[in-house]
């Protein structure tokens, strides 16, 4: 057994780990095989697996049959996609012998004796465990604690112990209160059914529940599985110490009524329990998975999976992974760990592969650093001061004057020189000084400016003075901090520039009166609030209100703090809801994540406001947070024009209730607020920062980059190419772009407290010229060979003058097709003199696959893609057409001066006319390929538009929608969007280009028929004969210009084109299978209120794109009950996984019943006709008469056959697709029969 372990350790050492758990007590090895894609260690996502054999020595079956299973997964695994899919997907352990010292003792022959059965120490392992019921102490044997460690050392999910000495499936529980045989139901019994009912019914025998008739005729088992104690009560069981004590469920296996059979009788046992073996191991990607993150995005362990209504917990590993088997339904589950909120979902788990559900949990405490430790407020000011604020003065016996104010900055401006500068902003008109603190550390050789620039604002509003107090207290805890060596203080400092304004309106401050908690007493007329108008207009010429605006012009802050009153919780914008502005939407920024994210840094970090359960005038905020306008709407307040205006993140916090606090008050604001201000500055320094860069390193000056559903850029300093955001934990979509280089998108993942680097090298825009058709062909052979693991190169079939019509398919795994991948196809120079179409979709070729691992982006998307690009329908007009002529209609048409774009067949007339060798071939292409979407291009004018094109009364133009013409105008719309000046509807052609081409299009896009109604169109047909939605884009008013006006074609049309590609990736997607996971072709999908039906594919996989809303959908296949489900499209974006699975209908020979009683009937009838007309006839003939059509069923091979299917594990097809929910994956070029294991 060693040897041949060892020999497959060393043979795939790539996929394969031989370790010991340990030592008998013989001092033999307890080994394990380890067998998956990346041996040795937990892959986050990844499920681990177990199987366990000859625990009783003697039970030999077990052990043999894992060798065997060895075998199979390590010999097929680079030979048998399914048998790769199955290693890829979980990490699987494999243990021959649990008991290699008993198994020395047995004897081969021995049916039902004991010898060998115990381990040395003559103890019986699977009575060693520890019990629920039986509290009695012993010592384990080393066996059994090697076990118990393993379970303890890694997060498995499932497991079988193999024995023998009969033929059952057995689950937990073993043992029962009383020790008596009764059944004895664990919290997951009907997930243990599932899971035994599996490995029993794809075994031959042990489904029909009679497992020794020839010794033990009485005994018999439902279906072939048993609970443990209802066949006999067992205490110290490990599959019960597995299931109580570790995430693990495990079974135990039966195999056989011989526990050492003769060797000769070994490959049957082979035969009978291979499926089964394999089944059992796929039952570990059923229930629900997923992942329990922190809000920073870091993998939570040990948090606590609830399912309501059941009693048994598990924990998620070190990743926060886990996995929950469960049956099909509807579940309620909660993610719970001590310090963070629990989180409560309600999940449908199907049939199929486990359903994802993520949670992400928020912390409620339990910080890691000291700087975040929530300090405490009982303690007096003095002693508070000592721990928490370097043992300085806590007394405020009064607020300093506007002179004591002034002087104590100056003082510490020369105090903490080495870390201070002071800066003059202005002079009020009462001629007092306002100033600006700025503190920081320069520790890199005088490129302070690089660092994030954050500010600290009060005395904003005069009669609120509180803020000038709390910041000259910030101002000395940080510098006095920075000198004692508080390595948090030094880090902030060193990382990020401060900006400390203790007190703008000065003037103002005289006029306040202490304790006027209303604010009544003040005569705000020359208040310098609310005065900053957010569309230049000047409202105030206070020269307060002119150094703010330029201060915040010349410096480019990345979040300002204002410290207030007159309330206890943390404002942010907007102040005012709008809807004029591109940034916002009512109350809520397009940056409104972040800004709620600074907001809760601060309420999360104070004592109370945070629990929003403190009432300041009658107002009260969940989390201590809200929209400024959702509290009092105020105009032209300062955080909002520095959003609009500057690009700045400002929020507010106001600390007391009361405006004008009285002194004694001021300690324990201070107490309560310091560490949600540092805790403020301390986010500056989360987000991503990078640079923009040309190949050589050289900075590029005019770099933009954008967030993508962000409207605006982030600032990119114009002289060294640095950028920096401050952002919310979470996935960011970072697009870089420069004049005369090529974009590109990267994926940052933002944890908290973490700044991501970001640098990016962009390279120069290649210079686009016209491609003769051998230039093309060239051009796209080269592609196929230069990136052979990313390209198909294909042919659709010929023009009318031989000419390939040339297909490059772009993916990864290009050339065979994944079920559950969408596809989408382009299509170019239908008309041969309209050439923009060809040349984009040869530019964008090039783009993908040179793109393809270097864009984030662009890699996701052709790893989730399959892009089939057509650039040239009409290769033989294009050689007719003419560069320059914008208008000419050169070209246009084929050999046979056909018009292809009118060519396809139409369900508004019935043509008998054929079709032109181009219209067929591409038809053909269209109804046999499994496509989503489609873009062709033409020109002569700039607009999307979108079917029908045709009508019941063609020539007269009207709009003529389909029914799912929400969609179709999305779609368009998506691409209109993306364009510079598609969207603005004006193409603005001269009237000289044709026909309709100066008309205007709202926003940029138009129904076909509304324009010029025409039948035969290519986008109608795919929508009316394919499962297929096609769009078309004209892209400018010259069908031919000149190449020097390639690239901003290019520029203009880039971003819509990877728009439309991920719109494949909206509406539903899943896959239709009979019950046993054979995937369902030509199944029909339909969508109530949409005539549109969509059918599966070869592998029982359909797409359906959908808007966000609610559905009814229906999943209907001839000979099988339809099921309908009502179900929710998301808004965010993404595809809802939408699988059914459908039974077959009452049927008699396989046909619905009333079928067959018309069959049946027509068959007598024709039979006693026949009957009549051969004997007179054939009087005297003897007739032999025979049945056609039908034959005796043998009901037991029928049934193996059935099983035998699953062999090939269809809907185990790749890695990703499986842990991805993904579907049933066949290689379009195998058959059943084609996939076969190795003998041995």
């Amino acid at each position: 057994m060693k040897a041949v372990m060892t020999k497959y350790a060393e043979k795939y050492p790539d996929i394969t780990r031989l370790y010991s758990i340990g030592e008998s007590v013989e001092g033999r090895e307890l080994l394990v095989l380890e067998i998956t894609d990346n041996p040795g260690i937990h892959e986050p996502g990844e499920p681990e697996f177990k199987y366990v054999g000859n625990m009783h020595g003697n039970e030999v079956v077990g052990r043999e049959l894992l060798i065997l299973l060895i075998e199979l997964l390590c010999e097929n695994y680079h030979h048998v996609p399914e048998v790769k899919a199955l290693v890829d997907s979980a990490r699987i352990h494999i243990m021959p012998s649990m008991n290699p010292d008993g198994h020395e003792k047995a004897i081969e022959g021995d049916r039902e004796g004991v010898m060998g059965r115990a381990n040395a120490n003559t103890v019986d392992l699977n009575r060693d465990f520890p019990d629920q019921f039986d509290k009695k102490k012993h010592t384990v044997q080393p066996e059994t604690k090697a076990i118990m460690q393993w379970l303890k050392s890694i997060p498995f999910v499932l497991s079988a112990n193999l024995h023998g000495g009969s033929l059952v499936a057995n689950y937990p529980y073993d043992d029962s209160p009383t020790g008596k045989s009764i059944y004895s139901k664990c919290p997951d019994d009907d997930v243990f059914i599932q899971l035994t009912e599996a490995y029993s019914e794809a075994h031959p025998t042990m489904h029909l529940g009679h497992p020794c008739p020839k010794y033990y005729p009485s005994e018999t088992f439902d279906d072939g599985i048993t609970n443990g104690a209802a066949w006999y009560s067992v205490a110290g069981g490990m599959q019960d110490w597995n299931y109580l004590n570790t995430n693990c469920f495990e079974i135990t296996l039966e195999l056989g009524c011989f526990k050492y059979p003769y060797q000769k009788d070994l490959e049957s046992y082979w035969e009978d329990n291979e499926l089964s073996l394999i089944t059992f191991l796929q039952q570990v990607h059923k229930g629900v998975k997923g992942f329990v993150l922190s809000e920073s995005g870091v993998g939570l362990s040990n948090v606590t999976i609830h399912v309501y209504s059941i009693d048994h917990d598990i924990i998620t590993a070190k990743d926060g992974d886990y996995w929950r088997l469960l049956v099909p339904g509807v579940h309620k589950v909660t993610a719970s760990l001590d310090g963070y909120i629990s989180d409560t979902q309600t999940v449908t788990v199907s049939e199929g592969l486990a359903t994802h559900l993520n949670f992400t949990l928020r912390s409620v405490g339990s910080p890691e650093k000291p700087l975040k430790e929530q300090i405490p407020i009982n303690l007096s000011p003095d002693d508070w001061g000592t721990i928490y604020d370097y043992g300085l003065p806590q007394n405020f016996t009064t607020y300093l004057s506007n002179q004591d104010l002034i002087a104590q900055i100056a003082d510490y401006a020369i105090k903490y020189s080495n870390i201070t500068q002071l800066v003059e902003l202005t002079k009020t008109p009462k001629q007092n000084t306002i100033y600006d603190l700025v503190i920081t550390y320069d520790n890199d050789h005088g490129k302070a400016f690089e660092k994030p620039e954050v500010a600290l604002i009060g005395g904003l509003h005069a009669e609120q003075p509180v803020g000038r107090e709390i910041l000259m207290r910030i101002i000395r805890h940080i510098c006095e901090g920075f000198s004692r060596g508080d390595e948090h203080i030094v880090d902030l400092v060193s990382t990020i520039t401060i900006h400390i304004i203790p007190g703008v309106d000065l003037d103002g401050f005289d006029e306040a009166q202490l304790e006027d908690c209303d604010g009544n007493h003040y005569d705000n007329t020359s208040s310098i609030v609310n005065v900053f108008s957010t569309d230049n207009t000047e409202l105030s010429d206070r020269p307060e209100i002119k150094a703010l605006k330029e201060l915040f012009e010349n410096v480019k802050f990345e979040s300002v703090l204002s410290i207030e009153a007159d309330g206890l919780w943390v404002r942010y914008p907007m102040d005012y809801a709008r809807d004029e502005s591109p940034l916002v939407n009512g109350v809520k920024t397009e940056d409104d994540s972040t800004l709620q994210f600074l907001s809760l840094a601060y309420s999360m970090k104070h004592p109370s406001m945070h629990t929003g359960s403190e009432s300041c005038h009658g107002y009260q905020f969940t989390d201590g947070i809200t929209h400024g306008a959702e509290w009092i709407p105020t105009k032209n307040t300062f955080q909002d024009y520095l959003y609009l205006q500057e690009k700045t993140l400002m929020i507010t916090a106001h600390i007391s209730c009361c405006k004008y606090p009285a002194v004694i008050d001021l300690a324990s604001i201070w107490q309560t607020n310091m560490q949600s201000i540092l805790q403020f500055l301390g986010k500056a320094k989360q987000g991503i920062s990078g640079a923009v860069t040309d190949v050589k390193g050289k900075p590029l000056i005019d770099a933009e980059v954008t967030l993508i559903e962000h409207s605006r850029s982030i600032y990119v300093n114009p002289d060294t190419g640095i950028f920096y955001a401050i952002l919310s934990p979470g996935l960011y979509r970072v697009v870089i772009t420069a004049p005369g280089y090529t974009p590109m998108t990267k994926l940052s993942q933002v944890y908290e407290g973490k700044l991501q680097a970001l640098n990016v090298s962009l390279p120069p825009e290649k210079e686009l010229t016209y491609h003769s058709y051998d230039e093309m062909e060239t051009l796209l052979r080269h592609l196929d060979e230069a990136y052979t693991n990313m390209t198909h190169l294909y042919t659709l079939g010929q023009s009318l003058e031989y000419r390939q019509l040339w297909a490059l398919e772009i993916s990864q795994n290009a050339g065979k097709r994944v079920p559950g991948k969408p596809t989408i196809k382009f299509i170019g120079n239908i008309h041969g003199n309209e050439v923009i179409g060809r040349e984009l979709l040869l530019a964008l070729s090039e783009y993908l696959l040179y793109s393809y691992g270097k864009d984030d982006w662009i890699t996701q998307l052709l790893d989730s893609t399959s892009v089939h690009i057509v650039p040239s329908v009409n290769p033989d007009g294009s050689m007719k057409a003419e560069e320059g002529k914008c208008t000419a209609d050169d070209g246009s048409l084929n050999s046979h001066q056909v018009d292809l774009a009118w060519d396809f067949t139409s369900k508004f007339v019935n043509r008998t006319t054929s079709r032109q060798p181009e219209t067929e071939a591409l038809e053909k292409w269209i109804v046999e390929s499994p496509f989503v979407l489609s873009v062709a291009f033409h020109g002569g004018t700039l607009v999307t538009s979108y079917p029908y094109d045709g009508s019941s009364h063609p020539g007269t133009s009207g709009e003529n929608p389909t029914k799912d013409d929400d969609v179709f105008r999305f779609l368009a719309q998506t691409y209109a969007n993306k364009h510079p000046t598609m969207h603005l509807g004006n193409p603005a052609c001269p009237d000289d280009v044709g026909k309709n081409s100066s008309v205007e299009f709202s926003d940029g896009i138009i129904n076909g028929a509304e324009w010029k109604s025409q039948i035969g169109s290519m986008q109608d047909f795919n929508y009316d004969f394919s499962n297929c939605f096609e769009i078309t884009v004209y892209t400018g008013c010259c069908k031919y210009p000149y190449a020097k006006e390639l690239n901003q074609f290019w520029r203009d049309n880039a971003a819509s084109l990877i728009a439309i590609m991920e719109k494949v990736h909206i509406g539903i997607r899943g896959i239709v299978c009979d019950k046993y996971n054979h995937g369902l072709k030509g199944a029909m999908i339909r969508v109530e209120g949409y005539n549109k039906a969509v059918y599966t594919y070869n592998d029982g996989d359909y797409w359906r794109l959908l808007l966000p809303g609610k559905y009814t959908v229906t999943a209907s296949a001839p000979g099988y009950t339809e099921e309908v489900k009502e179900i929710k499209v998301p808004d965010n974006g993404k595809v809802l996984i939408v699988d059914f699975y459908l039974t077959p209908e009452n049927a008699i020979f396989g046909l619905p019943p009333a079928m067959f009683i018309i069959i049946t009937a027509t068959g007598i009838a024709l039979f006693i006709l026949m009957f009549i007309f051969l004997y007179r006839v054939c009087k005297y003939r003897k007739m032999d008469r025979k049945k056609h059509g039908f034959y005796r069923l043998d009901g037991e091979k029928m049934y193996q056959e059935e099983y035998a299917d699953r062999l090939a594990l269809r809907d185990y097809h790749s890695k990703q697709t499986l842990l991805s929910n993904g579907y049933k994956d066949l290689s379009e070029s195998e058959s059943e029969d084609d996939i076969m294991f190795k003998k041995y």
